[in-house]
């Protein structure tokens, strides 16, 4: 599984020579993602972007242990994006050489839930040194797995476990009165130009095509965020001037129900939670600027979905970000925040504290039943107990 709700932008690029600030990287991955759904939603996208992982340079790799038969060694890169199907794990990483001569990505799958890896030939070209990395995954139906490369205005499809790769031009659709089965929806983001509001899109690997949903629950909110719960209901929410706004459907996108709209300070930044579960609800994390604040996942307040409308639940001690988060089978959330550390809360979202298990991760994602978390330094981690313990699953490459 891919999760939808944040993909982030990976713009990690390790220059030995010449660090490039992260703010400037951030700035290009934004601008190749506008330039890319500009052309593929007829002007009128660019992925939105919640929460951004700023993956650490690593140092110069260590020496080959000296033994009779070595183990295998993990691969040298960053761990960029993972996708878990029904029975195949995916994981991508992206390396550079030193001084910034030359990028590459890798690819690799798992049969058995991340405990071993094979490397598979990757169908995405090297980026330029200084762009960072902008591929994602995305598994649909079982096990098909689609690595889309905004930079390139493609997508690169396999059936057959990543074996084989057919690449696809990204391009506009038809408008859709529905999201079809297997298919996900997805946000347009404008990041600030002025191409109009965002919109709900469809993307469907088997032919690149982006196409819109006909009903747009949010036509004026120039920045939203929507996810897809368990039971198929799909929730939006969006800045409207000095309103949040938000809408839930039932039947995929054919038709919606707004919510009741939230008034305060103007918010920038947006996450909706959905819990695991049929009727489980969702939580919003909402973020509003602050000139003084270091962080860009700034979060503000956290709402909680109860029957027709939202209460705010905001904990007293939350965090300053919140980087990424995932709904608990217990209807409380597990976070991460750019300043390092796992929080978790209590009390139906009213308290939070420290998780002590959670450790160094920095992005968590739900796959089913399971939790999947990686770190700064890309050790990736499983947990089948929503988040009380955890397994390491290194990516090595046997």
């Amino acid at each position: 599984m891919s999760d939808p709700d944040f993909g982030g932008l990976r713009t990690a690029v390790e220059d030995a020579a010449v660090p490039v600030p992260f703010l400037t990287l951030r700035d290009r991955a934004a601008r190749r993602r506008r330039r890319w759904l500009g052309s593929a939603a007829a002007g009128t996208a660019a992925v939105v972007v919640l929460a951004v992982l700023a993956l650490p340079r690593p140092g110069p790799a260590p020496e080959p242990a000296l033994e009779p038969t070595p183990p295998p060694a993990p691969p040298a890169g960053q761990l960029i994006d993972t996708a878990f199907g029904r029975t195949t794990a995916y994981a991508l990483l992206g390396s550079c050489e030193p001084a910034g001569t030359g990028c590459r990505y890798e690819l690799l799958s798992s049969g058995d839930e991340g405990r071993s890896w094979t490397r598979l030939r990757s169908p995405v070209p090297p980026p330029a040194p200084d762009d960072g990395f902008s591929a994602e995954l995305l598994v649909t139906g079982d096990d098909d797995l689609t690595v889309r490369d905004p930079a390139g205005d493609r997508v690169h499809t396999s059936t057959d476990r990543g074996r084989t790769f057919t690449a696809r031009a990204l391009r506009p659709g038809p408008a859709l009165d529905a999201v079809p089965p297997g298919l996900r929806v997805e946000q347009t983001w404008c990041g600030g130009d002025p191409c109009g509001p965002s919109r709900l899109v469809v993307l469907d690997p088997a032919t690149g095509r982006q196409s819109p949903l006909r009903a747009q629950p949010l036509p004026r909110s120039t920045l939203i965020d929507v996810a897809t719960g368990d039971d198929g209901r799909i929730w939006v929410a969006g800045p409207d001037g000095d309103r949040v706004v938000s809408a839930v459907s039932r039947d995929r996108g054919r038709t919606w129900r707004q919510l009741p709209a939230l008034t305060g300070p103007p918010v920038v930044l947006l996450h909706l939670v959905p819990l695991p579960g049929a009727d489980a609800g969702a939580y919003l994390l909402t973020g509003r600027r602050d000139r003084s604040d270091t962080v860009l996942n700034v979060f503000s307040d956290l709402w909680r979905l109860d029957g027709a409308g939202w209460t705010r639940v905001t904990p007293r001690g939350a965090p300053r970000s919140a980087l990424t988060a995932v709904g608990l089978s217990d209807g409380e959330l597990l976070l991460t925040t750019e300043e390092g550390g796992t929080w978790r809360t209590s009390g139906r979202g009213t308290r939070i504290a420290r998780d002590p298990a959670g450790g160094a991760l920095a992005v968590l994602r739900r796959s089913g039943p399971l939790l999947v978390g990686w770190t700064g330094a890309g050790e990736l981690l499983v947990s089948a107990d929503d988040g009380r313990s955890w397994e390491p699953r290194p990516v090595v490459v046997r």
